[in-house]
């Protein structure tokens, strides 16, 4: 990762913004390893939708055996699945480009599995036929990560918000955290 994406740190008062500049002649080598890496985050969310449709509630069992979960997130709005990959990419980069005195950073979920417009989409899809529409994006951070020590200790946490721009504006995302 860090062959594919080049890493520039700078710190302020306020914030610490890192910029990342991709390598183009890395692409194509990373895009395999990112597709599983993608499928992995998704899984929890295919895995609570696949709980929660196995019954049908349909007395009439006029539904359509089409299952959201096989549906997510391939059925999505374009701009959704973009903010998904921005969710992925806080937790990728956290992962291999942060570091600290607390040792290696782990984000153990994400929170588009818990993404009830995205589910009440899929639903419409599978139910009338209709094409999801963008989802204004989720309220908090993208995702939280944790550091623990030798003794599996949690000794620091990090809550992390990734934007995706051409240039660097210290505007963007930038709360009175």
């Amino acid at each position: 990762m860090s062959s594919w994406l080049l890493n520039e740190e700078n710190m302020t008062a306020k914030y610490r913004h890192r910029k990342l500049t991709e390598n183009p002649s890395y692409r194509a080598s990373m895009i395999p390893e990112l597709k599983v890496i993608i499928e992995q985050a998704h899984e929890d969310a295919r895995r609570y939708l696949r709980k929660c449709t196995e019954s049908s509630l349909d007395p009439l069992q006029n539904t359509s055996s089409t299952s959201i979960a096989d549906a997510y997130p391939y059925q999505l709005h374009l701009d959704t699945k973009k903010a998904y990959f921005g969710e992925i990419m806080a937790g990728l980069v956290t992962e291999n480009f942060v570091s600290s005195g607390n040792g290696n950073w782990r984000v153990p979920a994400f929170l588009f599995p818990l993404h009830q417009l995205a589910f009440d989409q899929l639903e419409k899809w599978r139910e009338l036929g209709s094409t999801p529409q963008p989802i204004f994006g989720q309220t908090g951070d993208d995702c939280v990560a944790f550091s623990q020590n030798e003794s599996g200790r949690i000794v620091a946490s990090l809550v992390c918000e990734g934007k995706c721009t051409h240039d660097h504006y210290a505007s963007l995302g930038m709360g009175s955290k």
